[in-house]
């Protein structure tokens, strides 16, 4: 069964979709070459750094330990703890949308964790936007 995202995450994924697009123009013009995945990571911290309030969902398959593909996801390298906070914020964000979500854990944890989720999220987030067929 097909997993759909409700109309304010859509939003805002179609709006990450953008900044992603920007970006790689941006640094096509300065000559640099970044992967899709550091192209969508620099994109999912700028969109956290807006902190504008949406709401929607996520998959609920969004609590994985591994993507999909079956490759080894970053919170496999943290302690249970960690992974327990991460996937809060994960969790989160079906609730209070990504841009939210993002500048709480800004606002309140500390730097490993803050990179933890951008790594998970930026992981999760390349896997639909290839499903969607977004070229990059």
């Amino acid at each position: 069964m097909e997993e759909t995202f409700g109309a304010n995450i859509e939003a805002e994924i179609a709006e990450l979709e953008n900044l992603i697009r920007q970006k790689r123009n941006s640094l096509e013009q300065k000559n640099n070459i970044v992967s899709e995945k550091e192209l969508v990571r620099q994109s999912v911290m700028e969109m956290g750094n807006a902190g504008a309030s949406r709401s929607g969902r996520l998959p609920t398959s969004s609590r994985a330990k591994s993507n999909s593909s079956g490759a080894t996801s970053y919170l496999d390298h943290l302690d249970e703890e960690s992974v327990a906070q991460v996937n809060q914020y994960i969790d989160k964000i079906e609730r209070h949308g990504l841009k939210k979500t993002l500048k709480q854990v800004e606002e309140n944890e500390t730097p490993f964790i803050q990179d933890a989720v951008h790594d998970v999220l930026t992981d999760k987030l390349l896997e639909q936007l290839k499903k969607r067929g977004q070229a990059f």
